[in-house]
């Protein structure tokens, strides 16, 4: 028997005979539509019916009741109040639901590096002037300008526009628009940008006097104030190309400069030194990574005696070429070997060949070459990796969900008493409210005080007519003739006592058939038993089924993300996350510890 089944055709039926008099039929149905779309089993049916009224606003009334439930029944958890029959009308709902949606959520404060552009109770709009500060205004969504793993994003989007942050204080984070990004070009255009990433042109408060007010009369007097030039220069498209080239030129060119000249400042002291560098110092990161990518074969890496023969070589060509300078002749072919030798010696990777760039790969040094190109490589110890992986799978998770995760791994991180708990209260009330369906009418219910009292007076009437029943029969054994008046009226006596008690006794049984008092307790609480059992067994159905809501959905409040991504790095490794370039686990031993290095671009 489907008793989730049986349970929502009874309410639906109830219902029906319960609002006949107050709705049409097609009101009745248009109402059992909207109910059955909220999903779960019409827990929200009678609510309806008891705050809606059959007028002329009916069907806008009915449509609002439908929006509004579906808010309650999404965010339920939020609710302090999660019994929909508190709420007595349309108005008591949506007041409560406005409350929860304009609810300070978070508080933002200002850091250095960005200007505060406009404030009020719901919104604060900044305006992000380095990228340290677009990765704490832009922290929680996917903007790539708030990447923690490069600027490179942040320097592209800046260079013909500037961004400005809308935070909303009341949405959650689950919200795609609690966070938006606004794209001013210096042109004029702009684009928009959800939490999410995803770019939109309508939805939102676009379209709104709202936004109408804070762009004019904050954000665009702030933009043409602060970038009058770059505005200028925006109106000639081929003067802004070559400005923006030699920017890029210029940049590239310093950023080489100064890296060089650090690493011929380090080389010159020594500052990587084998000796005095250990853990995560940058001159053991930098020698790990050397002999890491020697032992690949993408280096050759410059030993002791080759710097020696180096530094041997170039005093022999200098006697060499002082010898010619002097007058002496046919040394050519010796210079030439030595030219060649050291060339050759030359192009043997030392440490301070490896350069340190400005950006972190989650949280791990990167470093390059400028004397050849081995790409861009991230290096840590054990501990640093680890952690960086973990961080790199929460981004994962947080990006595509759990959907895609094996449902047996999943199983392990999911808080199933947090579930039973949470569900204990849907379960109690269904079982509660609706004993009829789990247990027996006849042999689980009691009688009513009323049918007690009833009962005793129909025995006692029966023990009456018995009594009544004994005389006669004995009145009848004192009759002679059998064939006489007396006889047969004696007889028919009986007849009509006998049938009284049999009636009477009938009517008893008729009573305790149809029993209308309390439940059996105890019965009651075994069903709660079993159906809180089968919900341990089994709460994906209790959720799908019962709720009406989506079990990915729903788990997640209930899963910590942190446990599955730590569970995921220890199922697949450190490169499954670390180094989607190649996949490739790359490992080396520096003064007696572990290094592990990620090729994260060519």
């Amino acid at each position: 028997m489907d008793l989730i089944k049986l349970l929502v055709e009874g309410r639906i039926g109830d219902f029906k005979q319960k609002f006949a008099k107050k709705f049409t039929p097609e009101q009745i149905a248009d109402i059992v539509d909207v109910s059955q779309s909220l999903g779960g089993r019409n827990k929200y049916l009678a609510w309806i019916g008891n705050v809606l009224e059959p007028d002329n606003d009916f069907q806008i009334n009915l449509d609002r009741a439908k929006n509004l439930l579906r808010i309650f029944n999404d965010q339920s958890k939020n609710f302090k109040v999660r019994d929909i029959f508190q709420y007595n009308s349309l108005d008591d709902l949506a007041k409560t639901i406005t409350e929860l949606e304009n609810r300070v959520r978070r508080q933002v404060k200002s850091v250095e590096g960005a200007d505060i552009v406009y404030e009020d109770n719901k919104y604060i709009v900044v305006a992000p002037l380095d990228y340290k500060s677009s990765c704490y205004y832009g922290a929680g969504s996917k903007w790539c300008v708030a990447s923690h793993t490069t600027t490179s994003h942040w320097d592209t989007y800046n260079r013909d526009n500037k961004l400005f942050y809308f935070i909303d204080k009341t949405k959650p984070s689950s919200d795609v628009f609690y966070k938006v990004a606004l794209l001013q070009n210096y042109n004029g255009n702009k684009s928009f940008w959800d939490a999410t990433d995803k770019s939109f042109s309508s939805g939102w408060i676009i379209d709104t006097e709202e936004f109408k007010r804070i762009y004019n009369q904050h954000i665009l007097p702030y933009f043409n104030e602060k970038y009058p030039e770059e505005i200028e220069i925006s109106k000639d498209a081929e003067r802004l190309k070559v400005k923006r080239e030699q920017e890029r030129v210029n940049a590239e060119r310093n950023r080489r400069a100064v890296a060089m000249a650090d690493a011929e400042g380090r080389r010159e002291y020594d500052e990587w030194d084998p000796e005095n560098v250990s853990g995560m110092d940058e001159g053991a990161l930098a020698n790990a990574l050397l002999e890491m990518l020697d032992d690949e074969g993408v280096i050759n890496i410059l030993t002791p005696d080759d710097r020696e023969r180096l530094e041997e070589a170039k005093a022999q060509l200098e006697t060499l070429q002082e010898r010619i300078e002097n007058g002496e002749g046919d040394l050519e072919s010796e210079i030439e070997v030595l030219e060649d030798e050291i060339g050759e010696l030359e192009e043997l990777f030392d440490v301070y060949d490896l350069v340190p760039l400005d950006w972190t790969h989650y949280g791990m040094p990167v470093f390059t070459s400028y004397k050849e190109d081995i790409g861009e490589w991230a290096v840590a110890t054990y501990d640093e990796a680890y952690s960086a992986s973990v961080q790199a799978a929460k981004d994962l998770l947080d990006d595509v969900g759990i959907d895609g995760i094996n449902d047996n791994f999943l199983s392990s991180y999911i808080d199933e008493d947090g579930i039973v708990s949470d569900l204990k209260y849907y379960i109690e009330s269904d079982v509660y409210d609706n004993p009829d369906v789990y247990l027996d009418e006849t042999e689980d219910r009691q009688l009513s005080s009323k049918q007690e009292e009833l009962i005793s007076d129909l025995e006692e009437k029966i023990e009456i007519l018995k009594d009544k029943l004994s005389s006669l029969n004995s009145d009848l054994s004192d009759v002679e003739n059998d064939e006489s008046d007396e006889y047969e009226e004696i007889e028919e006596m009986i007849s009509n006592t006998e049938d009284e008690i049999y009636e009477t006794e009938n009517e008893i049984e008729d009573i305790k058939s149809s029993p209308e008092g309390d439940w059996d307790e105890e019965k009651l609480e075994a069903v709660l038993e079993d159906k809180m059992d089968e919900l341990k067994d089994n709460p994906r159905y209790f959720v799908e089924n019962w709720l009406g809501q989506d079990w990915n959905e729903y788990v997640k409040d209930f899963i910590d993300l942190d446990d599955v991504a730590e569970g995921l790095v220890d199922a697949d490794g450190l490169s499954h996350n670390l180094n989607t370039y190649d996949g490739i686990d790359r490992e080396t031993q520096f003064n007696g510890e572990t290094y592990y290095g990620f090729k994260v671009n060519d």
